[in-house]
């Protein structure tokens, strides 16, 4: 598709294929795919390279089914050299099979605002994650991707996996968001592994944070497969901040099966407003003594079978009007395990 075409492309319950080498779709100028009778299909037939769809321009999705066995992201907004194109997802389902390791559901190439917006989606993702950021972008400072709405399973990859500098935007105020992860020991739902990496949540508490998707029909769940029994500690949790990046979050319900929300390395992580569940800690803070990771939260509620809060790091946690499992706002020896660093309440939330 020319630049400057503008282009409207309806399934109508049909099927398109991808059956060779090269991007089955180039958009340079703008495409819209509709799908009026929503039986509508696109699928990657092809194992070699090439996309489902390449834009450099604008590509905006409002129905139909995309299915892929391949390895490589079947969309890709923009290439290395040259940072243009948006990709805007309206509604759609869409199916990575491939059991190996792959690239992502969306690449992104593009340093604009907001390369990929997402405010409605079905997303099966084998072994990838939803999106990835790619290498040659000259400025990543003001890249925002932005989930608003849908549901998004995944079985051998974290499902929004932050792997370079950029700002992820994820939203759950207006309609549900529901994150599964099946994936049992090594990776979390929600990973941010970058130094610079920013994650922001704004979300409603879910009305049910369960392992049916179709259960939660308000707020944000983000729930993580799994037991306390794994003995990986990076097993079978919601949240993990990896690196020394942030991650912001307002409101929405985590469940993990070893934990909560984890502050890996040597990051911040600010929380108020969350419903935190874990089948053992609901929150861990440090990886060891020799970090200097923090943890502020909020006005929030845990619920940690074993304890609420494994405290690890020498730096330390700051909480306030905060509920323990135990329905009281007292913490003590009964809901914290404290190996290292200060946990300080605070007489007003600092954020």
């Amino acid at each position: 598709i020319e630049e400057g075409r503008n282009i409207t492309i309806d399934l109508n319950g049909g099927n398109l294929l991808r059956s060779q080498s090269g991007d089955g779709i180039d958009v340079l100028g703008s495409l819209t795919i509709n799908d009026s009778l929503g039986t509508g299909n696109y699928y990657n037939s092809y194992s070699g390279s090439g996309r489902l769809i390449a834009t450099l321009g604008s590509l905006t999705i409002n129905g139909g089914r995309y299915i892929t066995d391949g390895n490589e992201a079947p969309f890709r907004s923009g290439k290395s050299g040259n940072n243009t194109g948006q990709v805007i997802v309206n509604n759609g389902s869409f199916y990575i099979n491939n059991p190996e390791e792959s690239d992502a559901l969306f690449k992104i190439y593009s340093n604009n605002s907001n390369p990929l917006v997402i405010n409605n989606i079905f997303a099966y993702l084998e072994a990838t994650p939803l999106f990835s950021i790619g290498s040659g972008i000259a400025d990543l400072s003001n890249t925002h991707v932005d989930i608003n709405g849908g549901i998004i399973v995944g079985n051998n990859y974290p499902e929004i996996y932050v792997n370079k500098q950029s700002i992820i935007n994820i939203t759950a105020t207006n309609k549900p968001l529901y994150i599964l992860g099946k994936q049992k020991d090594g990776e979390l739902v929600i990973q941010n592994n970058d130094n610079l990496g920013v994650i922001n949540i704004s979300a409603s508490h879910a009305n049910a944070c369960l392992k049916e998707p179709l259960a939660t029909t308000t707020g944000l769940c983000v729930f993580a497969e799994g037991n306390k029994d794994y003995e990986h500690t990076e097993a079978n949790g919601a949240v993990i901040n990896k690196k020394n990046g942030t991650i912001n979050i307002d409101g929405g319900t985590y469940y993990g099966g070893y934990q909560g929300i984890y502050n890996y390395s040597n990051g911040t992580v600010n929380i108020k407003n969350a419903q935190i569940i874990s089948d053992r800690y609901a929150l861990v803070n440090g990886h060891g003594s020799s970090y200097n990771s923090t943890i502020n939260i909020c006005s929030s509620t845990l619920n940690g079978a074993n304890r609420d809060i494994k405290q690890n790091t020498k730096t330390g946690l700051n909480y306030y009007d905060v509920t323990f499992n135990d329905g009281t706002k007292v913490l003590d020896s009964n809901n914290i395990k404290n190996s290292a660093g200060s946990v300080t309440e605070l007489d007003s939330c600092p954020f």
